[in-house]
């Protein structure tokens, strides 16, 4: 994987389920690491696909291989208000050197 295409600062959260005052529960997100990625809209081409339910979705993230991160978690991208949501991940050639993550965008 080549490192000088991972130009954009990435934060990973987590959702937690919290109750408020009146009993009502919501998702409330936290950080849990930074990570440096490439992202790479879909620009209406349609060519990202998610691998796990066929729906479209909005683009490409790519970082270096972790097993930690899951479609349970979001990106938010530093230094801006976007907020990514993972549909699906995939290591694109088996060696554990690049995750692709496909999200949707949803901020």
């Amino acid at each position: 994987m080549n490192a000088g295409r991972l130009r954009t600062k990435l934060e990973v959260q987590s959702a937690i389920e919290t109750v408020d005052d009146t009993g009502g529960h919501y998702t409330e997100y936290t950080a849990d690491f930074e990570i440096w990625g490439n992202i790479t809209p879909n620009a209406g081409q349609n060519i990202f696909r998610s691998a796990k339910d066929e729906n479209e979705v909005d683009g490409m993230v790519e970082i270096r291989y972790r097993d930690d991160i899951t479609d349970h978690h979001r990106l938010k991208v530093v230094g801006t208000d976007r907020i990514l949501e993972i549909n699906s991940y995939f290591d694109p050639d088996g060696k554990k050197s690049q995750l692709n993550l496909f999200y949707t965008e949803v901020k």
